[in-house]
């Protein structure tokens, strides 16, 4: 077995809101019959608008510097 690291762009549009798949097509092409892998994890990181929640907003990021507003409601 080989430990094989995947970084793959999933165009725009492609997930949508609610539940998406992620399915693991192998190509058979080893000559034996049948092929193994072993998933171990998967991430997907994406941009989004953020939207506060009950008056609250939390959020995981890297940038260094962030300003926010209080919106008039």
């Amino acid at each position: 077995m080989v430990e094989k690291t995947l970084d793959i762009s999933i165009p725009p549009g492609i997930l949508q809101e609610g539940t998406n798949t992620l399915q693991l097509t192998l190509p058979a092409d080893t000559g034996v019959d049948f092929d193994l892998i072993n998933l171990d994890k998967f991430s997907v990181t994406y941009q989004r608008l953020f939207k506060a929640q009950n008056g609250n907003m939390v959020f995981t990021a890297a940038g260094e510097v962030f300003q926010g507003r209080k919106s008039a409601e």
